[in-house]
């Protein structure tokens, strides 16, 4: 719409494109390093309780991870996930049940201040958190969603969920 407002209709478009093949490329990748159909969770907090996004307009790389690569929540949420695919909701967990929410990957929104968990016997109790599967988001990084942003968070996602890969 703004490559409309803008007369840049063409622009737009080829932008669109890009990134559209980006994430094709992308999904490819993933696949064919064996990621693609692992599960993927992504919280924040920590203090008692987490946050886990239930939606594809949370934030924090949802609308990248869930909505443009497809990639599946765990089980716990599937449901909740394609029912809010329009809104930006989270559920609040407490670290007692967090397991049962947490994927083969955890992206977890980094923030300065944020409860630090190193010590915290459920948390690294996580098969992801102990096998290296744990991916710090900048939420400066996964906040916004327009088409550079999220140009960057897939970037960063992608290199992120790769560089995980024991070789």
């Amino acid at each position: 719409k703004i490559g409309e407002v803008l007369g840049k209709d063409v622009e737009a478009k080829e932008l669109l494109n890009q990134f559209h093949a980006n994430v094709e490329d992308s999904k490819k990748k993933l696949q064919d390093a064996g990621i693609y159909d692992k599960t993927v969770s992504i919280m924040e907090g920590g203090k008692g309780t987490m946050s886990v996004a239930t939606s594809y307009g949370f934030g924090r790389g949802s609308q990248i991870i869930y909505e443009y690569l497809g990639m599946k929540g765990p089980e716990s949420i599937r449901q909740q996930l394609e029912a809010g695919k329009e809104k930006g909701d989270a559920i609040e967990v407490s670290l007692e049940i967090l397991p049962d929410y947490a994927g083969d990957y955890v992206f977890r929104s980094s923030y300065e201040g944020m409860a630090d968990l190193a010590n915290h016997p459920v948390w690294n109790s996580i098969p992801a958190i102990k096998e290296g599967r744990l991916i710090e988001i900048d939420f400066g990084l996964a906040y916004y969603s327009d088409i550079y942003s999220l140009d960057k968070q897939l970037d960063f996602v992608v290199e992120s969920l790769l560089a995980t890969v024991k070789k």
